[in-house]
């Protein structure tokens, strides 16, 4: 039923943010790789291929000047997602619908201050495997970087 969420994608647990740590799969080792997406989607399958039943990890950093709660909207082109900010999932990102998550979500991010974690979980479901995230900055305060470039910070 592409209407249920599956029982095995709940049960994905996050993993360590050690983007420097090498994990074992079910058929070879899997590290973190860095992508740019070209357009303003994140189209998964340019990345990992057209795997269906597969899920995947998407990572980037956000440095806030202050602890700050901030508007934020993903688009869910994949079948199955959730989003983590600093190991916490944030339930509000994920809102299933007609085909599970084909549409927009809107929520609100709690950001501390420093740089913040935040984490995409991605599943293909049999359908596209993509994602678009906006996060609301108006005043340019947030600093984006796919790496906290002072981790102590």
């Amino acid at each position: 039923d592409r209407n249920n969420i599956p029982q095995s994608f709940l049960e994905i647990p996050l993993p360590e943010s050690n983007l420097d740590k090498t994990y074992h799969g079910l058929t070879a080792e899997i590290t973190w790789q860095e992508h740019r997406s070209e357009s303003e989607r994140v189209n998964l399958n340019d990345a990992f291929g057209n795997a269906e039943l597969a899920y995947g990890f998407g990572t980037t950093y956000i440095k806030s000047p202050d602890a700050r709660r901030v508007f934020a909207q993903i688009g869910w082109g994949s079948n199955l997602g959730k989003l983590y900010l600093n190991g916490v999932e944030i339930s509000g990102a994920a809102i299933p619908g007609k085909h599970l998550f084909s549409w927009w979500a809107h929520f609100e991010l709690p950001l501390k201050q420093g740089w913040n974690t935040l984490t995409i979980l991605s599943g293909d479901y049999n359908g596209w495997w993509d994602y678009r995230m906006e996060v609301a900055d108006p005043t340019n305060a947030l600093l984006f970087s796919t790496k906290p470039t002072d981790p102590e910070d």
